[in-house]
């Protein structure tokens, strides 16, 4: 048998008079070529039993291992992922006025509040306000700072909660034309409130644009696109509001009935 090196080899079973090949293990040569030397097989023996042994210590514990990793990879997702709780606040009004072609309808406000429970802290996030107009396709959006550079609207810096107009849509109160983006109202509250996190009880609206037009063809019928009446002085609504995620199921839906919307069809 010839073993290369002189202090740690890593071997194999091998034939005497050939090169023992790397294998698994570390062992002592010259404690090896002793042991070969004085015992012969009964040596070779006691190295094969010993490899064995060692392979078989060494795939358990690699299977130990990757266990391990599986469970701590599963730990980690549920931590990450299944104990997050989030619930939902449905903020919502009612209330009539005039849509600007000054026809009585009803008018239905409202948005949502987020929170998402963590390990250390909860976050919180708010969807926009939505006004919605009976017999109208159109709905009116109200973005606050927290939705970034590209929802607010031009001139308009810094907090509020704010509606835009949208290009070739909306006009000024007095008929003239708006650029796309230009500011068209807001909504607060009796505190001043600046963000949508912060609305709560009386909301005061306000509305300084009406649509270019109120109605458009689709197909054999006309589509509605009016909103609220431009005026000077906020609307004001009582709000209320109750835990739950859809709008549809919580909040009753404004009368879009035929003999409301199209009294002469």
């Amino acid at each position: 048998m010839v073993i290369k090196g002189d202090s740690i080899a890593l071997f194999s079973f091998c034939v005497p008079g050939r090169v023992c090949k790397l294998a698994g293990i570390g062992y002592h040569a010259s404690r090896v070529m002793d042991l070969a030397g004085r015992q012969g097989i009964l040596g070779l023996y006691i190295i094969r039993v010993f490899h064995y042994m060692w392979g078989t210590l060494f795939t358990t514990l690699m299977h130990t291992l990757t266990g391990l990793c599986r469970v701590s990879v599963c730990a980690v997702s549920v931590w990450l992922v299944g104990c997050a709780t989030t619930d939902y606040t449905t903020h919502y009004g009612f209330f009539e006025a005039e849509n600007s072609a000054g026809e009585l309808r009803q008018f239905r406000l409202y948005w949502q509040t987020v929170r998402v429970e963590g390990w250390l802290e909860n976050t919180y996030r708010a969807l926009p306000v939505v006004l919605e107009t009976q017999c109208s396709q159109r709905r009116v959006r109200f973005f606050d700072a927290s939705y970034g550079q590209a929802r607010r609207c031009l001139n308009r810096e810094g907090e509020g909660i704010h509606f835009c107009a949208e290009g070739g849509q909306d006009i000024d109160w007095r008929g003239l034309p708006l650029e796309d983006e230009a500011y068209c109202g807001r909504v607060t509250d009796r505190q001043g409130a600046e963000d949508i996190l912060s609305l709560e009880g009386d909301v005061l609206l306000y509305v300084h644009c009406r649509p270019i037009r109120t109605q458009m063809p689709d197909g054999d019928k006309m589509l509605n696109l009016d909103y609220l009446m431009p005026s000077q002085l906020p609307y004001v609504i009582s709000t209320k509001k109750v835990e739950g995620r859809s709008v549809e199921a919580l909040v009753p839906p404004l009368f879009n009935h035929s003999s409301v919307c199209d009294p002469d069809s």
